[in-house]
């Protein structure tokens, strides 16, 4: 075979080469646009057909919040889509209640929303002289109670104005006491307890009524708590005897018995 026929037949086989991947190219091309239009058409299905309005919503995890309260704030959702409800709309429907911290969703198909509320935990009470609401940890009054549970620690602290439950509260003497009960808890020693904050801002840790720390004023907070702490650990008869340790001034602190 001549050279010239040779670089004819090479010649014809790559443009055979190049039709067949143009052709298989094609074909690629068209499977994947058919494969995005049914997608798109089943999207479009699962996100207006009448199969997935919601017809019914399930509550999960409330306490204190009656279900028929939970319903009446999402009830907005019924007659949706399943698969378009936010669950940030819900939780913010919802935490119009101060007990609410927030909610999650899951979907049971085709009609069904499962609403899982999260209620918030209880840190402390705040006694404010005239009633008494529970704290969670974050600071945040969101519930006025009868009564105090008595595994909970407990500030006294007189507020000026108006406690509105879910609003935060940025009284003086309410800061100074709640930062007071954070750093006593940290020391692990104390147990649970109760604040009080007079006016003046002197502060008074009372253990399980058993024995006082008198504090002061807030300054120098950690050490005054340090010094506590020791004087409960280091000598052998506190935890049984103790009456009261004064640490208003901490490098000079000290503690009475109660006589035997």
């Amino acid at each position: 075979m001549t050279r010239v026929a040779r670089q004819k037949n090479s010649t014809r086989s790559q443009r055979l080469r190049r039709r067949k991947r143009y052709s298989v190219n094609v074909k690629r091309l068209l499977l994947i646009m058919l494969s995005l239009m049914v997608l798109a058409l089943l999207i479009i299905t699962l996100f207006s057909s009448p199969t997935f309005a919601i017809r019914k919503v399930l509550v999960t995890g409330n306490t204190l919040v009656p279900a028929k309260e939970v319903l009446q704030r999402v009830n907005f959702v019924m007659g949706g889509n399943v698969f378009l409800i936010k669950e940030e709309e819900v939780a913010a429907a919802l935490k119009q209640n101060p007990i609410v911290a927030t909610a999650h969703l899951r979907r049971k198909l085709p009609t069904t929303l499962l609403v899982q509320v999260i209620e918030r935990k209880p840190h402390f009470v705040l006694n404010t002289g005239t009633a008494l609401y529970e704290v969670d940890p974050g600071g945040l009054p969101y519930r006025l109670v009868k009564t105090a549970d008595p595994n909970l620690s407990m500030i006294v602290c007189r507020i000026p104005g108006r406690v509105i439950p879910g609003k935060s509260l940025t009284a003086p003497a309410f800061v100074s006491a709640r930062n007071c009960l954070l750093m006593a808890e940290s020391r692990k020693v104390f147990g649970t307890v109760k604040i009080t904050i007079d006016p003046t801002g002197y502060l008074c840790l009372n253990v399980q009524d058993r024995y006082q720390v008198k504090i002061g004023q807030s300054d120098q907070l950690a050490e005054k708590l340090d010094v506590a702490k020791r004087v409960v650990e280091q000598v052998s008869e506190f935890r049984q005897r103790g009456l009261y340790i004064d640490v208003t001034c901490p490098r000079e602190p000290a503690f009475k018995l109660r006589d035997q």
